[in-house]
């Protein structure tokens, strides 16, 4: 943090740090000053690595060009976490997240936690999968609803397998890389075939790309009403905001 706060002040408030040479992709965004990596096209993990950032919307695509053309149709996942009071602050963000994973052809959602129970089953969400991590007990759900069973936290769509885990978030910003990817061994061995890693927790949108799996954290929903799509088997990954209304406070 004190690296970026003093980046930002040598540069005349930069507001993004585009880096490179681990050949893996990585972005934390922070309202001081985010940081971007690509990935690498040559000698990459994942196929032949790029990013696009979007300066006007904020918005960050990792995307990359497979080596070999997939077999399978591609599957679109949205990506939300921590909502908690949203619907109390925003009346719109529900109708208006629809609008945008509907754009985007988006079918599943997986929400990581932190979910206020009077929104399960909203009718702005009845056309979507929603795979939904709730520590409390509930009764019953609509037929769309998934609870993710807190003892195996495993969402299986289009043939990939997602991991949930709210409260990695917890300290997490504070790791170095060597023990992100220690955590990311550890999981993907209690969890075996797990391509990727969903948590909560923590405002800062985040994603860390490593030879296991792929880690990520969607964003503040309340703050910067932010979500992620994640599309396979390309593996590209979208970081993106709902537009605020001009008049919006």
């Amino acid at each position: 943090m004190l690296t970026l706060e003093k980046i930002r002040k040598d540069h005349d408030g930069i507001r993004i740090v585009f880096t490179g040479h681990t050949h893996r992709q990585l972005y934390v965004e922070n309202h001081i000053a985010s940081i971007l990596n690509p990935g690498a096209v040559e000698n990459s993990l994942w196929g032949y690595e790029f990013a696009v950032f979007n300066t006007k919307t904020g918005e960050a695509v990792f995307s990359r060009i497979m080596p070999n053309h997939p077999v399978c149709s591609p599957v679109k996942i949205g990506v939300i976490s921590d909502s908690r009071n949203i619907s109390d602050l925003n009346s719109y963000f529900w109708v208006k997240l629809q609008t945008e994973l509907n754009k985007q052809g988006v079918k599943h959602v997986i929400h990581c936690g932190n979910l206020a129970k009077s929104d399960i089953g909203r009718e702005e969400l009845k056309e979507f999968e929603i795979y939904f991590n709730l520590e409390t007990a509930i009764n019953s759900t609509p037929a769309n609803w998934h609870k993710i069973d807190p003892e195996n936290p495993i969402v299986k769509i289009g043939g990939y397998r997602f991991c949930v885990q709210h409260n990695l978030g917890e300290g997490l910003m504070e790791k170095t890389e060597r023990d992100i990817l220690q955590l990311s061994l550890q999981l993907a061995g209690k969890y075996p075939e797990t391509e990727f890693v969903l948590f909560g927790f923590t405002h800062q949108a985040y994603l860390e790309e490593n030879e296991q799996v792929i880690v990520l954290n969607p964003g503040d929903v309340v703050r910067d009403q932010s979500f992620v799509i994640i599309e396979v088997p390309r593996n590209e990954i979208t970081f993106s905001k709902i537009p605020r209304s001009p008049l919006s406070s």
